[in-house]
C-alpha cells in the first residue's frame, strides 16, 4: 500500500491508541537496522492518521552506535520509496534556550549540523547541495493552539544536532546558545538533509525533556519517560499536519 506520509519516532515517543495500525512489520524483514538503543523498537507500522496513509518508523538508528551517514539515513530512503511525500522527523531534545521548558514542545524551523558528517558524497553527486527552508514551518500558530488545549507549551526554535552519545557540557551548552541553537539532539539533522535532498516537505518535531548540560536531568531513562508522556500531542500536531495539505 502506496503511503502519504513517513514519520521516524525519536527516543521513547509511541504511537497513541487513536491512530489505526493496519500492518506491522519488524526492520529485519525490511533490511532496515535493528536500533540498539533504550526507547527505540524496531518495528515499521503501516497506519491510518486521519484519512492519509502514514509508515511510521518506530525508532532509529545513530551515529554514535557506529553507523555511516548512509546508514542513518537508509530509513528516510524507505518511506520515500514507498510513496511519502511528506515526512515527520520526531526527537527527544536537551534545552539550550532557557526561555523554554521541559514537557513542551518546539516546532523545528533550522538546524546546526554539528555531527562532522553528512549525507551526501561529493564524489557521486558532483554538486554542492541546497540545504536552506529544510523544515515546514506555515501552520506553527494553529499547532500553537492545538497544543493549548493540551496545556503543553509549543515553541519554534533551532536544533543542533551533535555526535553523541555523551551528552553536552555546561560550556558546550553555552557554545550551543551563542551559535543560535535552543535545543540540542543526537539525531534529525542528518535525516531531515536527506529528505530535503529527496524533495520531500519535512516538519521537524522536538519533545523538549530536559535542560541540556545539567547532569541530574540528563539521564536516558527521564529523556525516554518524558518524551512518552508527550506522545498524544505529538501525534496530534502530524494528525493536523497531515490533514491540512
Amino acid at each position: 500500500m502506496k503511503i502519504d506520509a513517513g514519520i521516524i519516532l525519536g527516543s521513547g515517543i509511541e504511537i497513541p491508541p487513536f491512530v489505526k495500525v493496519i500492518k506491522e512489520v519488524n526492520f529485519a524483514e525490511l533490511n532496515l537496522i535493528e536500533p540498539s538503543v533504550e526507547g527505540h523498537s524496531s518495528v515499521y507500522y503501516l497506519s491510518e492518521i486521519g484519512d492519509k496513509v502514514a509508515g511510521i518508523l518506530s525508532g532509529r538508528i545513530h551515529l554514535y552506535e557506529g553507523y555511516t551517514p548512509e546508514e542513518v539515513c537508509r530509513g528516510v530512503k524507505f518511506l520515500k520509496e514507498e510513496g511519502a511525500s511528506k515526512i515527520v522527523i520526531t526527537t527527544a531534545g536537551g534545552i539550550v534556550n532557557r526561555r523554554f521548558t521541559p514537557g513542551s514542545i518546539m516546532l523545528v524551523k533550522d538546524q546546526i549540523n554539528l555531527t562532522g558528517k553528512t549525507p551526501f558524497d561529493f564524489k557521486k553527486e558532483k554538486k554542492f547541495i541546497n540545504t536552506t527552508g529544510i523544515y515546514n514551518v506555515e501552520k506553527f500558530k494553529q499547532y500553537k493552539k492545538l497544543c493549548n488545549k493540551f496545556k503543553v507549551r509549543l515553541y519554534i526554535g533551532t536544533l543542533a544536532g551533535v555526535h553523541g552519545p555523551a551528552y553536552e557540557t555546561p560550556a558546550e551548552v553555552k557554545m550551543l546558545k551563542r551559535m543560535g541553537a535552543d535545543a540540542v539532539c543526537m539525531s534529525t539533522v542528518l535525516e531531515a538533509m536527506f529528505a530535503h535532498y529527496l524533495n520531500m516537505d519535512v516538519l521537524g518535531i522536538s519533545v523538549l525533556t530536559n535542560y541540556a548540560g545539567l547532569h541530574s536531568e540528563g539521564t536516558h531513562e527521564n529523556v525516554v519517560s518524558m518524551a512518552k508522556r508527550l506522545s498524544e500531542v505529538v501525534f496530534k500536531i502530524i494528525e493536523f499536519y497531515l490533514k491540512s495539505g
